[in-house]
């Protein structure tokens, strides 16, 4: 069986999703839990250049939303593994339309092994620099 198309999800194959490019019709297979995400409506991205899907954090956030905040944890004991622990990671995104006072808030969650943890606070550091 082949991986999930979602950027590092090693799951199995289960269902198929559709893009369009330049007219052509692609598929692309992902697991259970990537097919549910994107069936209520999660923001996913193609990357026809890498072959791979984009979703979470990897989606690369429209200009207009502003990057407010985040929050990290450790991962509950039903999600971490005895031999390495998770932590879940949670950015706070927030968008103000150009018309009016509406505002649009998003949460994305993910979660992440120590030396994960450990490259994403470099790639911050390096973002602020």
């Amino acid at each position: 069986m082949s991986a999930c198309a979602v950027l590092r999800c090693q799951e199995q194959v289960d269902r198929a999703v559709a893009s369009n490019r330049f007219g052509v019709r692609v598929e692309w297979g992902v697991c259970t839990q990537h097919a549910e995400r994107i069936s209520l409506g999660e923001v996913w991205r193609t990357d026809y250049e890498q072959r791979v899907l984009l979703m979470g954090v990897d989606v690369v956030v429209p200009e207009e939303y502003v990057f407010n905040g985040v929050a990290i944890g450790q991962a509950r004991d039903n999600v971490a593994t005895e031999d390495e622990p998770l932590f879940q990671v949670e950015f706070r995104l927030r968008r103000r339309f150009p018309r009016g006072n509406a505002r649009d808030e998003r949460e994305v969650s993910m979660f992440v092994s120590r030396q994960q943890l450990r490259k994403l606070g470099e790639d911050f550091i390096k973002f602020a620099e």
